[in-house]
């Protein structure tokens, strides 16, 4: 699999259908374009280096420039107006850079829906290789996660009318499987990927549950707790 393959993986979201949206390392505020078969993901300098002196801030970003076939990367740098440096890099932006992925240390691309928030998947984990330009990755280039968090309807009247589920398919060479948590609620918002478990949430681990369409899986899923 390469990155254009990854990104083909879901376009959608298989929960909403909303568009999917690309992060690279975290869904801290970002860029991305496309130029000739690369996509750029471009962040203010600072946005991700907090450390950074105050005459910086604000002057700079930084372009992660990834081939969309080929394991390949390239750094651009733009100046505050987002018009990129096509002159020799001052040091101190390459010092800046390196003291930055020194810190990132490990990335992973992610694709979420901004929309329902319900789903996202995640690449394998790589780091930059800054000698020749490449992605090394701990494991190929894969979708090494998947999360859908599903919801169903319990009886009317009840104080906890809803029951969550959230699933996390793993697919690395390490795990391949289903983590299972859910709980009963009142409220319905624990589908949410960011949301809070409750500690009386419960906790399986299962053969992979592959997703088919939301009903099917939550048969499924409904299924399995009989027998867990």
């Amino acid at each position: 699999m390469n990155l254009q393959e990854w990104l083909n993986y879901h376009k959608n979201c298989p929960l909403c259908a909303a568009p999917l949206t690309t992060y690279l390392h975290s869904t801290k505020r970002q860029a991305i374009k496309w130029e000739e078969g690369r996509m750029v993901v471009v962040f203010d300098l600072l946005s991700i280096d907090r450390r950074s002196s105050s005459r910086m801030r604000g002057e700079y970003k930084i372009g992660y420039s990834f081939h969309l076939t080929e394991n390949q990367f390239c750094i651009e740098f733009y100046n505050k107006d987002g018009i990129r440096i096509e002159k020799e890099v001052q040091p101190h932006l390459m010092d800046k850079f390196k003291s930055l992925d020194s810190n990132l240390k490990i990335y992973r691309f992610y694709r979420q829906c901004n929309s329902c928030k319900r789903y996202h998947y995640s690449s394998g984990a790589f780091k930059l290789n800054l000698k020749d330009a490449t992605l090394h990755f701990k494991e190929s280039f894969i979708v090494s996660s998947e999360y859908f968090g599903l919801i169903q309807a319990m009886e009317q009247g009840s104080k906890t009318p809803f029951r969550i589920y959230r699933l996390l398919n793993c697919y690395t060479e390490k795990e391949i499987g289903s983590h299972l948590t859910y709980w009963c609620t009142s409220i319905p918002h624990g589908t949410l990927s960011d949301w809070t478990v409750p500690n009386e949430a419960t906790f399986l681990d299962l053969p992979l549950i592959p997703f088919v369409s939301e009903d099917d899986t939550l048969d499924r899923i409904k299924k399995l707790i009989v027998f867990s």
